[in-house]
């Protein structure tokens, strides 16, 4: 996985608001991270998001990508997470419909892991 320091959603909302971010850059990192995706190569794009979320390339795109990707790979606590942090960021927060989108994938997540739970617990 990725080698470089992950960002602090603190650190991401101190950037947007001095104006630091880098969207061209986070663009590029999310279009390699869906080119990856989409090979199935899940990993690698992980790696790619990680880095446009790091240059505070912000949008519900990202995030809904990002959560898809954790939860072909099963890991649902990852996409839950995800998703909280895209809810709770600033500039998505601003627009209603990104944050209800965001939230009805959580709750998919959530119940995603449930219905895995309750199979695990069968076998």
């Amino acid at each position: 996985m990725a080698s470089f320091k992950r960002k602090t959603s603190a650190e991401l909302d101190k950037m947007l608001a001095e104006g630091k971010e880098h969207v061209e850059d986070g663009f590029d990192f999310y279009m390699k991270g869906e080119a990856a995706r989409g090979k199935g190569d899940y990993f690698k794009a992980i790696d790619y998001f990680e880095q446009a979320r790091n240059t505070g390339f912000c949008t519900y795109a990202l995030y809904a990508s990002y959560a898809d990707t954790f939860h072909a790979l099963g890991d649902y606590k990852s996409e839950v997470a995800i998703l909280e942090e895209g809810m709770n960021r600033r500039a998505l927060a601003k627009n209603k419909l990104f944050a209800s989108q965001l939230r009805r994938n959580k709750e998919s997540a959530m119940l995603g892991s449930l219905m895995n739970e309750k199979e695990d617990a069968k076998e």
